[in-house]
C-alpha cells in the first residue's frame, strides 16, 4: 500500500527534478567525484595551520570594495563530521532569511542599526541548527561529504518546500574562476558559493607601512559562501602586488568569518552565485 507520505517525498524528489537550473557545463570546473567534508579545520586527511605573517609595504590602495551586508550569517553548527556542504547552505539561506523570515522559522536574521542601511545579521540559535540539520539531510543524508551536485540538489529540495525559486550563475569562464563575473553577481545582491580544494580565512590588522595577517589556511575540500570582495595593491621593495579577497562566511569555529585569498595554498573548483526569491 502506497502511504501518503512516500507520495508526497515523490512530489519533491520529481519538483526538485523540474526546478534545477541548468548551467552551462562548458563555464563550469564541476567534478562529481570531488566530496567537500571538512567540518571545522580538522578534517580528516586534511592538514590544517593558523599563522600570522606581515605585508609590509611603501604604500597601499584599496583598488576595489564591496559588501553586501557589513556583517554575513557566520554559522558554524555541524551535524556530523564532514558536513560543510549544510554548513555553506545554512549560510546561504541564513542570508536569505533578511529578505523572507519564514526561510528559517521562528529565527530573527538581523536588524539594522543606528538608523541606517547597514544590516547586521544575528548569531545562530536553536532554529538555525534546526534548518542546518533538514540542509544536511536533504545534500548529505547519513553519508560523509557531498559533491557540488548534492548540494546544488538539497538547496533547491528545502527552496521549493518554502515556496521560493532558486537560481544558480556561473562564475567561471574557460574552466577557471572569473573574478570579474563574481564581483558582478556580489554587487547585484547575489552570494557566491565557492567549491574549493584547500581554503584559507584572513584577518587583516593594519599598522604602519605594514599589514599584519591572521590566516587560517586547510588542505580540505570546502564549500564557502562570499558576501563582498577586496583588492588591495601594495607598492613593496620587491615591486607592485595585488591581493584579491572575498569576504566569506567559512563555516570553521574558528574564523567564522573573513577574507578568502583567491590566490593562496587553494584551488577553486567551481564558484555559483546563487538568487533565491
Amino acid at each position: 500500500m502506497l502511504h501518503l507520505s512516500s507520495i508526497l517525498l515523490g512530489t519533491v524528489m520529481f519538483l526538485c527534478t523540474l526546478f534545477v537550473p541548468t548551467v552551462n557545463t562548458a563555464d563550469v570546473h564541476t567534478n562529481e567525484k570531488v566530496y567537500y567534508y571538512d567540518t571545522y579545520y580538522t578534517a580528516e586527511n586534511s592538514e590544517s595551520s593558523q599563522f600570522w605573517f606581515d605585508i609590509p609595504y611603501i604604500s597601499k590602495t584599496l583598488t576595489s570594495s564591496y559588501y553586501q551586508t557589513i556583517s554575513c550569517p557566520s554559522y558554524t553548527y555541524a551535524p556530523a563530521v564532514g558536513s560543510c556542504a549544510a554548513v555553506a547552505a545554512g549560510n546561504l539561506i541564513g542570508y536569505y532569511d533578511r529578505f523572507d523570515e519564514n526561510l528559517i522559522p521562528d529565527h530573527l536574521s538581523g536588524k539594522t542599526i543606528f538608523d541606517t542601511d547597514i544590516f547586521v545579521y544575528n548569531i545562530e540559535d536553536s532554529n538555525v541548527k534546526q534548518t542546518i540539520e533538514t540542509l544536511y539531510q536533504y545534500i548529505t543524508g547519513d553519508g560523509y561529504g557531498a559533491t557540488e551536485n548534492d548540494f546544488k540538489l538539497g538547496v533547491t529540495r528545502f527552496c521549493i518546500e518554502k515556496g521560493k525559486h532558486i537560481q544558480f550563475y556561473s562564475c567561471m569562464s574557460n574552466g577557471s574562476f572569473d573574478f570579474g563575473k563574481a564581483q558582478d553577481y556580489i554587487e547585484a545582491g547575489y552570494p557566491v558559493v565557492l567549491f574549493l580544494g584547500g581554503y584559507n580565512v584572513c584577518d587583516i590588522f593594519p599598522y604602519d607601512n605594514e599589514d599584519s595577517v591572521d590566516c587560517l589556511t586547510s588542505t580540505a575540500n570546502h564549500i564557502m559562501v562570499g558576501f563582498g570582495y577586496e583588492t588591495y595593491t601594495y607598492v613593496t621593495n620587491n615591486g607592485t602586488e595585488n591581493y584579491d579577497y572575498i569576504y566569506v562566511a567559512s563555516g570553521t569555529f574558528y574564523n567564522s568569518s573573513g577574507l578568502f585569498n583567491i590566490h593562496y595554498n587553494t584551488t577553486i573548483n567551481d564558484v555559483l552565485a546563487v538568487n533565491i526569491y
